[in-house]
């Protein structure tokens, strides 16, 4: 245990767990409190949860929230920001002039400033007289590039600009922080290759996977079924449900007619909506407990089009021994992984016959969940990333 004392930068509560990142910075904090004597968290919210001091207090000695400010407000510095800024649109959105009064007044007593992503990388960005390190999570530019190459209309010009800004942001943050981490090798090499500077270089911390106390069993199910499981307002995960709905879904039902496809997650989009008028399709919206939803259906699927970073809903599925059929970008960042563990497919084609084929053969999903497991037991557990961290983060 390093006798130093951390900071930690959030642009949000970090617990309850409902999103992936939610996940990314709520195991961060867990990693640090392991490596470091004292850790403090800042953050924003909207609405002060009294869920979110029960889930930190056990690793943070002392929380700091500060209120979010009016929607119109933020809106309006967001907008200000984009006509006359040169900043990523989410660090307008996200910034707040309260919490960097308490950062100034406060930073002096802390060895160390941890960012959880580049939302709040703008309240140390130009300090430096206290050591930083930040979590890029996934390569933002890379995933807006992305959404811009699939978007139409206004996002498509919204995404143009910000993946610029988002990458300019990322280089300036390599240059100006001590130490920087992201999840997936694929992501460090798309923000380097773009760095005008030699010798700079971005630490590989993928998740960390909590087995879960509930495993797959039943590869005879009854009711044949695949489940996508993931925020449903979030582009990349509607973007792929509505793929998979209307690319790959009808080809599988002409061999198993009854076939169910459950959508699951908050705030589901209107065009996530649109597609329950399908039928054999059903969107759940929240649910409290996902657990039986990687241990029922037959198949996880996760067709990703857009994205960056490790899918969390990917290794969970592993985890819990439900096999996974996805795509290349889907799979990004999983480091060695073969089609023993992971099936990947791009074409639709080839997804609905990789789908009909487990869906045949339950031998066949038995066998791939088993060396799924397998795979995120030997690379993925807690004492391999801590390992990794302290590493890392030790100055």
């Amino acid at each position: 245990m390093i006798n130093k004392k951390v900071l930690v930068i959030n642009s949000k509560a970090p617990y309850p767990l409902h999103t992936g990142g939610e996940m990314r910075t709520y195991q961060m904090i867990k990693l640090l409190s392991e490596t470091f004597e004292e850790v403090d968290i800042v953050y924003l919210t909207n609405d002060e949860n009294p869920e979110t001091k029960k889930g930190i207090d056990p690793y943070c000695k002392n929380s700091y929230a500060f209120q979010l400010s009016s929607k119109l407000f933020v809106l309006l510095r967001t907008l200000i920001g984009f006509l006359f800024g040169k900043l990523p649109l989410q660090v307008y959105y996200f910034y707040s002039p309260k919490i960097q009064k308490w950062i100034d007044a406060n930073i002096e007593k802390y060895d160390l400033v941890f960012c959880n992503n580049i939302r709040t990388a703008e309240y140390v960005r130009n300090k430096s007289d206290v050591k930083k390190v930040i979590d890029y999570v996934d390569a933002i530019s890379m995933n807006y590039e992305r959404a811009k190459n699939k978007s139409n209309g206004i996002w498509k010009f919204l995404y143009s600009i910000d993946y610029k800004r988002s990458l300019n942001y990322e280089l300036d943050i390599l240059r100006k922080f001590n130490k920087t981490i992201i999840i997936s090798e694929i992501d460090a090499s798309y923000i380097i290759s773009s760095s005008k500077e030699k010798n700079v270089s971005i630490a590989v911390i993928s998740n960390m996977v909590e087995i879960p106390p509930f495993v797959k069993e039943d590869y005879e199910e009854e009711e044949k079924s695949v489940v996508f499981v993931g925020a449903m307002y979030y582009e990349a995960n509607v973007a792929a449900v509505v793929y998979f709905a209307e690319k790959v879904f009808d080809k599988i039902k002409k061999v198993y007619p009854d076939l169910k496809f459950y959508i699951v997650g908050s705030r589901p989009h209107a065009k996530v909506q649109k597609l329950a008028k399908m039928q054999g399709v059903v969107v759940t919206g929240f649910i409290e407990d996902v657990s039986e939803y990687f241990t029922k259906p037959s198949i996880f699927v996760a067709p990703m089009q857009t994205g960056a970073g490790v899918q969390n809903k990917i290794l969970q599925a592993m985890a819990a021994g439900c096999p996974v059929v996805t795509t290349t970008i889907g799979a990004e960042g999983i480091e060695n992984i073969t089609e023993k563990e992971l099936i990947v497919k791009d074409n639709p084609k080839e997804m609905a016959e990789a789908i009909v084929e487990l869906l045949t053969n339950s031998e066949k999903r038995k066998q791939q969940a088993i060396c799924a497991r397998k795979y995120i037991l030997e690379n993925l557990s807690h004492e391999h990333i801590l390992n990794q961290f302290k590493q890392i983060v030790s100055f």
